[in-house]
């Protein structure tokens, strides 16, 4: 039999908050019903982030010096500031949901189901009838109560963090890619600075299959515990796992080759949203030093469908160099355990809506700055290429485990195709 609900100890906020947080939401209360989920790994907005124009050494600086952009790559959100030192923030979105979903289930076991037989998920088939990979199940895991052997959940784990929204001036949770046909249960972890809060979701899931919870608290710990508050009217608390429950202590431990090769490396620590855009600033302001007789300006962010002007964050490229556009993105050295091999992806690429693409490659021993030639490593990516766009990915040789090797072979792939290399920046 499964066990009565938590009480959840976390959820207790003063008078003074709760009001503020009513007065200050009552114009948004529809919108938590919504379920609006990405994935919320830095999410905030950077408008306010001036152009890095600001960061103009007056002492003739060095490009390739890494000192020259010290402002630049100090620049940390709200959301870096709050998670910064927690256990599984360094190691990439990706591995720590992995690694939340597995503390998950162990406390699904351990306290949740004790005499319940856990079971992997059972894989899922390709459209030619082919099983694919135990990566792709289509749920997490499987679990058989005792007394009703008959009876299988198909458990699904979505895990978030909190980031903060400057355009909403709001702290937000966000849960995406919620998929109900394929489960029968949704556990949802939302990670805070002193652990991992985990719920069982109860109501339906919208067909966006995103989940979206917000508060207007600007104090990031009253914040979250206002957002575990939201998330307990809409679903059941079952548990905290502290980060410092010897329980868990292995899986919050959890490293990756990717991890274990960027551990100290300058921006290694901060979430990938905020790293990108300070690694476009990097490229930009590189740019600028590089070409001085250009004129570099930001793009006409244009206006919405109110006639009011957008945003800096809403332009169509990053920056305009002597009229042209120019479309920063950048990618870091991950090491792929199904290829066997080191592999930059680039994503959401709009070939329509720039002139030149810039690729900044994030390598363990520094930044390297390369146009692309508009072929090389370019893919499509289903039916989401519409929307999306296409994405570039570039490997270095299978078995090849030296992630400095590995660069220099996806160097000479770039060498090879034309693409100009703009610069190199090393730690």
């Amino acid at each position: 039999m499964a066990p009565p609900p938590v009480q959840n100890p976390f959820f207790a906020i003063s008078d003074a908050e709760s009001a503020f947080d009513s007065n200050a939401e009552s114009d948004a209360e529809s919108d938590f019903d919504t379920i609006s989920l990405v994935n919320s790994e830095n999410s905030e907005n950077f408008e306010n982030f001036e152009t890095s124009s600001r960061f103009v050494d007056p002492r003739d600086p060095d490009p390739a010096s890494i000192e020259t952009y010290s402002e630049i790559m100090e620049y940390r959100t709200a959301g870096d500031k709050f998670y910064e030192g927690k256990p599984l923030m360094d190691i990439g979105t990706k591995a720590r949901g992995d690694a939340v979903e597995l503390i998950v289930r162990r406390h699904d076991k351990r306290d949740c189901h004790p005499d319940a037989i856990f079971l992997h998920a059972q894989d899922s088939l390709c459209s030619n009838g082919a099983r694919r990979g135990s990566n792709a199940t289509n749920n997490d895991y499987d679990r058989q109560l005792s007394d009703e052997p008959n009876v299988k959940k198909n458990v699904e784990v979505k895990s978030a963090i909190m980031c903060y929204d400057i355009t909403n001036k709001e702290w937000k949770v966000e849960f995406q890619e919620i998929k109900p046909w394929l489960h029968n249960e949704l556990r949802l972890a939302l990670v805070l600075d002193d652990g991992v809060h985990i719920f069982v979701f109860k109501g339906p899931v919208p067909n966006a299959g995103r989940k979206k919870f917000s508060s207007r608290i600007q104090e990031p710990h009253a914040a979250g515990r206002a957002l575990l508050e939201r998330m307990s009217k809409k679903c059941t608390f079952v548990g905290h796992v502290a980060f410092d429950d010897p329980n868990y202590a292995d899986l919050f431990a959890h490293t990756t080759v990717t991890s274990l090769a960027f551990r100290g490396v300058p921006l290694a620590a901060r979430g990938e949203k905020s790293r990108g855009t300070i690694l476009e600033r990097i490229a930009r302001r590189h740019g600028e030093l590089c070409h001085p007789d250009s004129t570099f300006e930001d793009p006409d962010p244009g206006v919405d469908k109110n006639g009011k002007k957008r945003g800096k964050g809403a332009a169509k490229n990053d920056y305009n160099r002597d009229g042209a556009k120019q479309e920063a993105k950048s990618a870091q050295l991950k090491w792929d355990k199904f290829q066997n091999r080191w592999e930059f992806q680039f994503k959401n690429i709009k070939k329509d809506l720039h002139d030149d693409l810039v690729l900044v490659f994030y390598t363990p021993t520094g930044v390297h700055i390369y146009v692309h030639d508009g072929v090389l490593g370019v893919s499509t990516t289903g039916k989401a290429t519409t929307t999306k766009g296409t994405k570039i990915v570039l490997c270095g040789p299978c078995g090849v485990t030296d992630p400095a090797a590995a660069w220099d072979a996806i160097r000479a792939k770039l060498e090879a195709s034309g693409c100009e290399h703009q610069g190199s920046i090393f730690f």
